[in-house]
């Protein structure tokens, strides 16, 4: 998988973590920043399910996933170790594991961050 992240200084992160992005802009936001490694499998549709969970309103479901671990503690794992958490309804293993080595510490909170705009 090709991953597009976005860079600190083109500004998108200050404006991705805002969190009064229009629906339109936030896809374009995720085409560039998870594309296609994350929509491959994650839908930003409610209810869609294409391999994994539907990513829609993970930014407020994600603190509740795991009693104890905040959104952003959830989101950060989920992305470095998949398997830590399955959703229920879902088989572990799926979501490839290497992102943690793949992706920058930053470029994981970068992922995070946008994710909890959701």
């Amino acid at each position: 998988f090709l991953f597009f992240f976005f860079q600190a200084e083109d500004g998108i992160r200050d404006l991705v973590r805002s969190r009064g992005l229009g629906d339109v802009y936030k896809r374009q936001v995720y085409s560039q920043v998870a594309s296609p490694a994350c929509n491959t499998c994650h839908s930003l549709d409610p209810g869609v399910t294409l391999v994994g969970p539907s990513l829609a309103n993970i930014g407020t479901e994600a603190g509740n996933r795991v009693e104890g671990m905040s959104a952003e503690e959830y989101l950060h794992q989920a992305i470095a170790e998949p398997d830590a958490h399955v959703v229920e309804g879902f088989t572990p293993g799926i979501m490839p594991s290497t992102y943690n080595t793949q992706l920058s510490e930053q470029q994981i909170n970068d992922l995070v961050a946008y994710l909890l705009t959701l």
